[in-house]
């Protein structure tokens, strides 16, 4: 099989724009210390997604690197976060359906590397869409994913509207967690490419669920970020890219212990753990 020069399969498989929501049906596993997550965790949690969105077919383990720079490939094999969820899937089809059908890990970037035109697209749009499979997007710097990422509005519009339809689970830790909030702005990154290059900051994360995530949350030094938003929420000065003010709660995660904010079809998991605040806030503003 080939593949273009942005997107990598491992070979061991077996056989923001925000829009007004009508139904509450995402599902995540956002932690904040992907090497490796929790993996007794992340197996209820898959086994639970999978529940609501049986698989029907062969599905994918999707990496989204644009966080990190250095060969794809070797991203792929290296991350903790991405082999963990890999293995996990491959585990839970295993175990509860019997091998039925295989998963299979595939990686793109494209901060870097492109698609190769509507045919590379089109099937980053297919894997994503296929019911039961999981993207994890991986950790590193969020203004460089946010970055990469939007070089392909399609891709990421596909990311959030499957998710939104409980067809596909985000997984993520570090950036990746940034990034599924409703701003990037919580970070800490410089504001740079891949290349070390500045760029204009992008401040609008997936906004998957109402929330701001703070990963890394064991020193005071990312608390006080956070604390930085809450205050910026609180005067009316945080702000989203098109001018709109944001005040969500701000979601604390540790890297140790490995705290984790879990959602299952729009239902807060009762596995996770967070910091601050408690009681654990809903993942929907309404619910």
């Amino acid at each position: 099989m080939l593949h273009s020069s942005n997107e990598r399969e491992d070979a061991g498989g077996r056989n923001a724009c925000w829009a007004i929501r009508t139904e509450w049906k995402a599902s995540a596993f956002l932690s904040s210390n992907g090497s490796p997550p929790d993996r007794a965790a992340l197996w209820e949690v898959v086994r639970d997604f999978w529940q609501k969105a049986p698989p029907t077919r062969d599905m994918s383990v999707i990496g989204f690197f644009d966080a990190k720079d250095g060969d794809l490939r070797e991203l792929m094999r290296n991350s903790d976060m991405f082999q963990t969820v890999l293995s996990v899937a491959r585990q839970v089809a295993n175990t509860h359906y019997g091998g039925r059908f295989s998963v299979r890990g595939v990686a793109y970037r494209f901060g870097k590397e492109s698609l190769d035109g509507w045919e590379g697209l089109n099937r980053c749009k297919a894997r994503l869409g296929t019911r039961g499979s999981i993207a994890v997007i991986v950790g590193g710097n969020t203004y460089s994913l946010a970055h990469g990422m939007n070089k392909t509005p399609e891709t990421l519009n596909a990311i959030r509207t499957f998710v939104d339809a409980g067809s596909l689970l985000y997984a993520s830790f570090s950036a990746g967690t940034c990034f599924a909030g409703m701003t990037t702005q919580i970070a800490r990154d410089p504001v740079t490419d891949l290349y070390g290059n500045p760029i204009k900051m992008i401040k609008n994360g997936l906004g998957i669920f109402d929330l701001v995530f703070r990963p890394h949350a064991s020193g005071f030094t990312a608390q006080a970020k956070g604390y930085e938003i809450e205050n910026k929420m609180r005067d009316g000065t945080l702000t989203d890219d098109a001018g709109q003010r944001i005040n969500t709660p701000v979601v604390y995660l540790r890297d140790n212990p490995k705290d984790f904010y879990a959602v299952v079809h729009g239902e807060l998991h009762p596995s996770s753990t967070i910091w601050w605040p408690s009681p654990r806030p809903a993942p929907f503003l309404g619910m």
